[in-house]
């Protein structure tokens, strides 16, 4: 015996950043103290000094530096076709802040301080549905 259940993502005071992804936009948050912006967003700053100031939301331009990569050779079973699958954590260009993301490159090419372009998968609406490509 089965039974369905029904849920909405609430995504509650950093809902604009889903609503962007599936607008093919990217958005941030800026705290008007420190002026740092995070991606993903944060609703407050967490920085010493703020006192958890209520943050502002930003368009940010899809690129990025990648900071850090991992290669998996390990999967679940349904991502097995998938491999190796390549993580990686790119700061978009003004972010105190990473964002993990699949990366779609050759693994010769790949290098920490490589330029990057954030993209979004047909349909997004999660953080899994962006993944970053390697600029000139």
């Amino acid at each position: 015996m089965g039974f369905l259940l029904e849920y909405r993502d609430d995504w509650g005071m950093i809902r604009p950043f889903f609503e962007g992804l599936s607008e093919g936009r990217l958005y941030g948050t800026r705290c008007p103290l420190c002026e740092k912006i995070y991606c993903p967003p944060r609703a407050h700053c967490p920085s010493t000094g703020c006192n958890l100031s209520q943050t502002e939301w930003v368009e940010l331009e899809p690129k990025g530096v990648l900071e850090s990569y991992t290669i998996l050779g390990l999967s679940t079973q349904g991502h097995i076709d998938e491999l190796p699958l390549i993580l990686g954590l790119v700061r978009v260009n003004g972010c105190s802040t990473c964002l993990m993301m699949r990366v779609e490159a050759e693994r010769d090419e790949l290098s920490c301080g490589a330029r990057v372009e954030v993209r979004f998968r047909e349909g997004a609406k999660r953080m899994r549905d962006l993944y970053a490509v390697l600029i000139g």
